[in-house]
């Protein structure tokens, strides 16, 4: 009872993802965005190779309590720096004047973007249903036709996030040079490339270098999807604009797994991936001809 409860609260927590994200670009110069995005991303990257490590170090030692005891301590550690040392960005008594009716407007124009956030919505759409059907199954697909075991899928991981990490901060500063559509066009032919590869090779060598190449064209697309919604829209509305995209991302994407692995029972191996190439193909030409730089 108390672990479901726990998970709860946890994903209650996640709800203000939005906050974070609103408050980077409110802090930021608009010309260092991605930069700014890109720090913060590499810093998850960062802790992300150590931490589960350390994680699984102390579950063998002494249990699975002591994780969920440090991960509680650094929670209010993380609470207490940011209701200290981290200032406010907004007007107080601007922000204490929030009625339904205001709320309402709000949400209103967040789930109905204007027509060119809408061209963005359709085009993060095509790439969260194709990437959810095809990569995000992976790894399972790979232990189940190729024999992977838990330590080959491992280093798949780590490959990608180290190569991630490494890359994250030039790459910000890149995408601040070239524009964020051209650097969220360049991700996604990257990312044809690598499921590209994989429709050709699953020897396992192969398929861990071209993991480092996904992780690179990840570090191109997630500041740049930050970066370009945040700079298109009011400052006093960014906050229910990034809410309202990370909510829609979440839910057209949810079923997608699924449905790839419906096709992976049905068709095999390639199946999804090969769907997942075709959407990702089709992105290119959407980002190419809907977005504005």
């Amino acid at each position: 009872v108390f672990l479901f409860l726990g998970i709860g609260l946890l994903s209650l927590s996640y709800a203000v993802e939005p906050v974070w994200y609103t408050f980077v670009a409110e802090i930021s110069d608009r010309a260092s965005l991605a930069s700014a995005y890109s720090l913060v991303y590499a810093s998850y990257m960062g802790i992300g190779l150590i931490a589960p490590m350390m994680a699984g170090m102390l579950a063998s030692s002494f249990g699975f309590s002591s994780v969920y005891a440090l991960s509680a301590f650094f929670g209010v550690v993380s609470l207490l720096v940011s209701a200290k040392m981290i200032a406010e960005t907004k007007n107080r008594e601007a922000s204490a004047k929030v009625t339904i009716i205001k709320f309402m407007q709000s949400l209103k124009e967040s789930v109905k973007p204007d027509k060119e956030l809408r061209r963005f919505y359709l085009s993060m759409a095509l790439d969260g249903i194709s990437f959810g059907i095809g990569s995000r199954i992976l790894y399972g697909m790979l232990t189940k036709s190729h024999g992977y075991d838990l330590y080959m899928i491992s280093l798949l991981a780590t490959s990608m996030t180290v190569s991630w990490a490494i890359v994250q901060i030039p790459l910000g500063k890149l995408i601040d040079r070239v524009g964020y559509k051209s650097s969220l066009i360049i991700s996604q032919i990257l990312s044809s490339v690598y499921i590209g590869a994989l429709l050709l090779t699953q020897s396992f060598w192969m398929v861990l270098i071209f993991q480092a190449l996904f992780g690179i064209a990840a570090a191109l697309w997630a500041p740049a999807e930050q970066s370009w919604i945040a700079s298109k829209v009011e400052p006093s509305k960014r906050g229910a604009y990034i809410g309202n995209y990370l909510a829609f991302k979440g839910f057209i994407s949810f079923p997608a797994p699924f449905v790839g692995g419906v096709l992976f029972d049905s068709f095999g191996f390639f199946a999804p991936l090969f769907v997942n190439l075709v959407g990702a193909v089709i992105d290119i030409l959407l980002l190419s001809i809907l977005l504005r730089r």
